[in-house]
């Protein structure tokens, strides 16, 4: 079973650098898939299967970039952070929503995992 959270600014530098640490650092076993939502363009997806590297915030930027193998996802001053997780620990998906209120879906699944569609 999972749950969702959702993360202030105050806790998301320590939260993704745990997760990091803990998930990635040895050897990156995430692939993500990245869907940008929006009330203009719809739904579109920007990145499918990317190699997860890791997933930093800045707080004096206020930003938030998720690391992956083949290009960057940085979103400034997210308006919103919220985090599925499952009972382990693991990271399953994290929604930004942006000051526009497009929503950045990032699902992480881990390599050997069937795809939870």
């Amino acid at each position: 079973m999972s749950h969702t959270t959702q993360l202030s600014a105050d806790t998301m530098a320590e939260y993704f650098t745990t997760f990091t640490r803990r998930w990635l650092a040895k050897e990156p076993t995430g692939v993500v898939d990245v869907e940008v939502v929006s009330s203009d363009l719809g739904d579109q997806v920007q990145s499918s299967g990317a190699q997860l590297r890791g997933i930093t915030y800045e707080p004096k930027a206020n930003s938030l970039e998720i690391e992956l193998d083949a290009a960057d996802v940085r979103t400034f001053r997210p308006k919103a952070v919220w985090v599925e997780e499952e009972d382990n620990g693991a990271l399953r998906s994290l929604e930004i929503v942006r000051q526009d209120d497009t929503r950045e879906i990032i699902r992480i699944r881990r390599l050997g995992a069937p795809r939870a569609d």
